[in-house]
């Protein structure tokens, strides 16, 4: 198989509509200007209700329960639209299901207890400044958990879009290993780049989970687990760093 013969145009829709969706993403719900090194103010957001929040403190709460929203709207929702009503296909082809249960059970078991790691190694000071997003986040436990709540719809659009979505329309109707290779290499490419502006820690990490990550989805058949519950609780753990690593 050649890259000719892979890219044919329902593979084109797939990875054309994956970068548009990712680009409108980027201007809407992440792009930034920092006015301090623990404050960032994303533009769109900011332009569009830094009134309605009289720019005061919150701004910096709210606005990022917004790109966890946009997130779950823009990488999760439309895609299903396009799986459903464009592709008329089943959601279950893309991982919206159970998949392979025993692969995944194990793999879910070894990340749930791997995670918690991410409390002890997560001391990069980048990282400790870093997350979470907001400082707001740390003022008290109630506020900490429904942060966390909203950024679980994050972690569903990221994870639908780019290991979901991607992987399975462009591996559909294929299963020579050579383009198996292909789709990791894509979904690592993509999704490293996703991360720059991050810390450099952060951006080495996703380069070398990309491949893992995508080959335990496609292998899992499911993008609900085991890597959806792995990545939200390393984020979650992530979150909880700075209160761990403050408190000993």
């Amino acid at each position: 198989m050649n890259l000719n013969s892979f890219f044919n145009k329902k593979r084109i829709i797939i990875l054309t509509s994956t970068i548009i969706l990712t680009l409108i993403y980027y201007f809407s719900s992440l792009y930034y200007i920092r006015l301090s090194p623990t404050r960032k103010n994303i533009v769109f957001f900011y332009l569009i209700f830094g009134e309605l929040f009289n720019y005061n403190i919150w701004l910096d709460f709210w606005q990022y329960i917004y790109q966890f929203l946009m997130s779950f709207i823009l990488f999760f929702i439309f895609p299903v639209l396009i799986i459903k009503y464009y592709f008329r296909e089943s959601i279950k082809d893309y991982g919206i299901c159970i998949g392979n249960i025993k692969f995944n059970l194990l793999w879910t078991i070894i990340g749930i207890i791997i995670s918690p790691i991410f409390l002890f190694i997560s001391n990069d000071p980048e990282l400790l400044n870093e997350y979470p997003l907001t400082k707001l986040a740390l003022l008290n436990i109630q506020i900490f958990i429904v942060f966390n709540l909203c950024y679980i719809l994050y972690y569903i659009g990221y994870e639908f879009i780019f290991r979901a979505y991607l992987q399975f329309g462009l591996k559909k109707d294929s299963n020579n290993k050579y383009s198996t290779v292909i789709i990791l290499t894509i979904q690592t490419i993509i999704t490293t780049l996703f991360h720059i502006g991050k810390p450099l820690s952060e951006i080495i990490a996703s380069a070398a989970v990309g491949p893992l990550f995508g080959y335990l989805t496609l292998k899992g058949k499911s993008f609900i687990w085991p890597v959806l519950i792995f990545h939200t609780l390393i984020g979650i753990f992530t979150n909880c760093a700075p209160i761990f690593h403050f408190s000993f």
